[in-house]
């Protein structure tokens, strides 16, 4: 599922070719871009906001819920960055760091 995700971003011009989506620092826009993957393979909407067909297959729930738990080990245990909700530094001047796991993200559970 990795794989498909850094695929996928490469796909949709996100990422550059050789770029990579998976590492200890991702991405302030990382939970964007999981949500992203997530609605693109499972829901009934297009990443434009369109209906998909009927005849377009689609993702389960449980599909989605396995993505997830996927980028959350992919973040979490390969790349050190553990289960700690995805939020800004707290250290005065760096606010613009991103700490935690970015699968953990209120906005990566507000879209599940």
């Amino acid at each position: 599922l990795m794989q498909q995700c850094q695929g996928f971003l490469v796909d949709m011009g996100w990422l550059r070719n050789g770029e990579t989506f998976f590492c200890s620092t991702p991405c302030r826009e990382a939970p964007t871009f999981i949500v992203a993957w997530i609605m693109n393979a499972c829901d009934s909407i297009t990443l434009k906001g369109s209906t998909k067909p009927a005849s377009v297959e689609r993702g389960t729930y449980g599909h989605a819920q396995k993505m997830r738990a996927a980028m959350t080990y992919a973040f979490g245990r390969l790349h050190g960055l553990g289960e700690m909700s995805w939020h800004p530094s707290e250290v005065p001047g760096n606010e613009s760091k991103m700490l935690g796991n970015p699968s953990v993200s209120v906005h990566v559970s507000s879209y599940m």
